[in-house]
């Protein structure tokens, strides 16, 4: 982001959450390989799980914090990160837990503990590649493992969520670690009025949803049309309920036209499904309801 309207809407955004419970990072702290902040990923451990962290080092030695974090980067890789959050990562018999979700009663304050140290941080203009200098607006993260990336635009620049969506189209290559399938939950396009989402980049085959609150986002007296985005859904508790409850692997059905067999086939592929704005609201209303 080159203009400084755009620099100062990404500002606006990471104040805000920082304001929620995000803490900020320079980019020179991701490890490009691992696609994880192996600082945040090792603290996160010793901290919630010492037992667990005395046992890999008796086995591992000096080499534990390499070996562990080599483990928890190719489990996400091969899994995706949502089931690494669910699931954990179990290396030489350990259970590693990425995170801790909010307990279901107050009875335990050992896990209500354990859910407060959950540690979420943003990192603006993170360099992801190996290969190129290029760039991602911002990227969030929990617990050390990257949960989604943004690209943003500030309308006073000449610029909309469209542009986004061509940035993530043509100069986001889908064969980065960092943008496999599943790695990430959700890739979000932001600019002052609008927001869209796509799980799955595929360069110009990317399909991007809106991500709205209605056809158009209402008037917001207090900042921007799209803030709900980044003040209701990414805040620390929003976004941990999304992770552990709404997140889901689907598959669809297509008919594809097959050249060799010269006949209409049909292909199955697998799809993450993220929760649109609406099916949040309307779910997390019927849950207070319940509760009163």
């Amino acid at each position: 982001m080159s203009a400084p309207t755009e620099k100062r809407f990404e500002t606006h955004i990471e104040e805000s959450l920082n304001k929620a419970g995000y803490h900020s990072l320079p980019p020179a702290d991701y490890d490009k390989e691992l696609c994880l902040i192996p600082d945040e990923v090792i603290g996160f451990i010793q901290e919630t799980q010492p037992e667990q962290w005395e046992k890999l080092t008796e086995q591992y030695g000096d080499t534990a914090g390499v070996k562990i974090l080599k483990r928890i980067s190719d489990e996400v890789s091969k899994r995706g990160v949502t089931d690494v959050f669910r699931n954990g990562v179990k290396d030489r018999g350990v259970l590693l837990r990425l995170v801790f979700f909010r307990p279901n009663s107050g009875l335990n304050p050992d896990h209500r503990e354990l859910y407060r140290q959950n540690s979420f941080a943003v990192i603006r203009q993170l360099k992801y590649s190996c290969k190129n200098e290029n760039s991602l607006d911002m990227v969030l993260f929990l617990n050390g493992l990257p949960v989604l990336t943004m690209e943003l635009k500030n309308q006073l620049s000449g610029q909309t969520i469209a542009d986004s969506e061509l940035q993530y189209k043509r100069d986001r290559d889908p064969g980065e670690p960092l943008f496999h399938f599943t790695r990430c939950a959700v890739h979000f396009c932001a600019d002052n009025d609008r927001v869209s989402m796509t799980t799955a980049l595929a360069g110009e085959k990317t399909r991007f949803l809106p991500y709205n609150k209605g056809i158009e986002n209402p008037v917001n007296p207090d900042g921007y049309r799209s803030s709900y985005l980044w003040e209701e859904v990414l805040v620390p508790d929003s976004l941990l309920d999304i992770l552990e409850n709404f997140i889901h692997l689907a598959e669809e059905t297509e008919a594809e036209w097959d050249n060799y067999k010269g006949k209409v086939v049909e292909k199955t592929k697998k799809l993450l499904v993220f929760p649109r704005y609406h099916q949040l609201e309307v779910i997390r209303k019927l849950r207070r309801a319940v509760k009163d």
